[in-house]
């Protein structure tokens, strides 16, 4: 490609539109996307340098002079990517390199869980999902009761009215009169850390309540056979009355096979509906992953860029609004965004997704 090609394409990549027309439409897109004011093409472009740069340029020869110098090309005709930023709300930074095997989910802000197959990025309009490889041991993300190892009082029911996900089966537990059970046979280790997590819908969007007794809250979490007294529990808002539940706990030492949720008459017993049954090693419950009769791995993505000329620092901005300045890097090597990333326990689904990324000097 081109030198004025890959100036295209980065102005594509920055204004969020994956194809373009020809050169000045890409570029007045871009102007558009950044807020440029209105005026001629010449006009525009000045003022998108000025700001850019922090300058106050009036020639705009010597305005692309400045720019194509700072960043570290000869001339205007020689520069490829034209500006320092990616925003991964809007689309994959030109040219990056990204793999994953196994097929991941991201959420979006209006609380959907996008499925994504594999290789293709977990980005969505919360920016980009970079997680740490994991696998879904539940064998059923969505049983039935017929396929549940133990439902007592459990039954099949409708769907949410606005499901987070499509197409799953959803599971009503009654604890009216008694203990109300979904279990799932699994093998897990002895005093051992899991996540563990759950779909749940509330009858008015509440919050669900989980809990470690038998006497507060909605239901109980059960791992190895047993619910952990000190387990850390986690809330995702999804769409419509749906919320993720999680909890972070540690196995008994002596684990049996039975494994899911159980809600006790002493409990709160209002008409709940369960799915997207996830339990994983470690404390961190990670995106779903749908599994549909065996347990499902993701693995840890590859994701990485090409450090311009005249650029040793990478800026990188979560959707929680924390940054991590990346320094040392060497232009023209490689910038291992992923790594990176989830090394800060960053990036993560739901909570920190990575939304840009900024070149500096």
């Amino acid at each position: 490609m081109t030198q004025q090609g890959l100036r295209q394409a980065s102005a594509r990549n920055l204004s969020g539109f994956a194809t373009g027309t020809n050169y000045n439409e890409d570029f007045l897109r871009l102007f558009d996307a950044q807020g440029v004011a209105a005026g001629t093409f010449n006009e525009r472009q000045l003022r998108w340098i000025n700001a850019r740069m922090g300058a106050s340029f009036t020639n705009l020869d010597e305005a692309m002079q400045a720019y194509a110098t700072g960043q570290g090309v000869y001339n205007w005709s020689s520069l490829g990517a034209l500006e320092d930023t990616a925003n991964f709300t809007r689309v994959m930074p030109y040219g990056a390199t990204y793999t994953r095997t196994g097929a991941a989910t991201g959420l979006t802000t209006a609380g959907l869980i996008t499925s994504f197959a594999a290789d293709a990025p977990q980005r969505t309009d919360r920016g980009l999902a970079l997680e740490p490889a994991s696998t879904n041991i539940f064998p059923r993300f969505a049983p039935t009761v017929a396929q549940l190892s133990l439902g007592l009082n459990a039954s099949d029911t409708t769907a949410p009215a606005s499901p987070p996900i499509a197409d799953l089966n959803w599971l009503a537990l009654d604890n009216s009169a008694a203990i109300a059970v979904a279990y799932q046979t699994l093998t897990v280790t002895g005093s051992t850390a899991y996540s563990i997590s759950v779909l749940v819908e509330t009858p008015d969007g509440s919050q669900p309540v989980a809990s470690s007794t038998s006497l507060t809250g909605d239901f109980n979490f059960v791992c190895g056979g047993a619910t952990d007294a000190a387990p850390t529990f986690g809330y995702t808002r999804l769409s419509g009355n749906v919320w993720r539940v999680t909890a972070a706990i540690t196995t008994p030492a002596l684990p049996t096979t039975n494994d899911g949720i159980i809600r006790h008459s002493t409990q709160n017993t209002r008409a709940l509906k369960f799915a997207g049954f996830q339990l994983v090693t470690g404390t961190v419950a990670g995106s779903p992953i749908v599994t549909t009769g065996s347990a499902v791995a993701r693995s840890l993505p590859v994701f990485t860029e090409v450090v311009p000329a005249g650029r040793t620092k990478a800026l990188l901005t979560y959707a929680d609004a924390t940054t991590t300045l990346v320094s040392s890097l060497t232009p023209g090597g490689t910038f291992d965004v992923a790594t990176t990333v989830i090394g800060a326990s960053k990036g993560r689904f739901a909570s920190s997704e990575l939304v840009s990324r900024v070149w500096q000097a």
